[in-house]
């Protein structure tokens, strides 16, 4: 699973993989295991019986925990060499460059008028407060190609909401 967030001028990277290969350039065969965990909670409010609140966050840690992650990709970034489209410096952690952290809050209030109808508007933050291969560059295609700093993103977003329910 790759997760990406593209903010203008700043792009976070990060995947989740559950175990990374050992048996490259003659290592032994074993397995060594990524750790990951997060934490959501959300909760609702009724300011009166048409009217409500929600309020809701998330965190999410993610750990590499590879030696074969840190020679074959987080040194050659931080030697200057590419992997892909990702473009290193020594700005590249040499060890743990995979590593990444994400979180969000949000809160959406929602007002019902009449039955079945619900108008809503919500906003919520987003940012990668750890991003794998910070410091590096990528080359990216949006909307053309062109190279961007890899880096903490923080995005804001919004959204109305009008929807009536035909079927209750």
């Amino acid at each position: 699973m790759a997760f990406s967030l593209y903010n203008p001028g700043t792009i976070g990277f990060g995947f989740v993989t559950d175990a990374y290969f050992t048996g490259l350039n003659g290592q032994d065969t074993s397995l060594q295991l990524s750790t990951a965990w997060n934490v959501i909670a959300a909760i609702q409010h009724y300011w009166v019986p048409e009217v409500r609140t929600s309020l809701y966050g998330q965190y999410f840690n993610y750990r590499a925990n590879s030696a074969v992650v840190d020679n074959n990709i987080c040194a050659v970034l931080n030697a200057g060499g590419s992997v892909g489209n990702i473009h290193g410096s020594s700005a590249v952690s040499a060890s743990g460059c995979a590593d990444w952290a994400a979180w969000q809050i949000g809160s959406r209030t929602v007002w019902n008028p009449t039955r079945n109808l619900d108008l809503s508007v919500e906003a919520m933050y987003t940012t990668m407060a750890k991003t794998a291969f910070g410091g590096a560059t990528a080359t990216i295609n949006v909307p053309v190609a062109q190279v961007t700093p890899v880096g903490d993103t923080h995005i804001w977003s919004g959204i109305m909401r009008i929807q009536y329910n035909f079927y209750p």
